[in-house]
């Protein structure tokens, strides 16, 4: 398990899951970040939609990240939701495979939901 920043960003996958804010300061400790798949578990929710101007926050990560694959894992959802039960018909969710840019097929959408008859 890395210990310190340096050791993190020596892995190949690097899983930001930080306050949104904070992306551009471990950004700039690299210039270059191929070879790297950032999973983006991070809540962009307190941004301004000026802030966004227009774009989804994986979009912005990835416009400083430069050479990164960069993926936008489902953080959106409720911890107390995470934990409970899903074969409980309220504790449906929906887990969605975003797009990539970079990929030659890109992702299918797929739909889990909380009843053991649909699996």
């Amino acid at each position: 398990m890395p210990t310190t920043l340096q050791d993190a960003l020596k892995a190949e996958v690097v899983i930001f899951a930080v306050p949104f804010r904070a992306y551009r300061k471990i950004a700039s400790v690299m210039v270059d970040w191929s070879g790297k798949i950032v999973i983006d578990a991070m809540n962009a929710r307190d941004l301004t939609p000026e802030e966004l101007s227009g774009r989804e926050s994986s979009d912005i990560l990835a416009l400083a990240l430069p050479g990164a694959k960069v993926v936008k894992t489902f953080n959106q959802l409720p911890a107390a939701l995470l934990g409970s039960d899903p074969f409980q018909p309220s504790a449906r969710r929906n887990l969605v495979a975003s797009r990539c840019i970079e990929c030659e097929h890109p992702p299918k959408t797929i739909f889990l939901q909380g009843r053991e008859s649909e699996y």
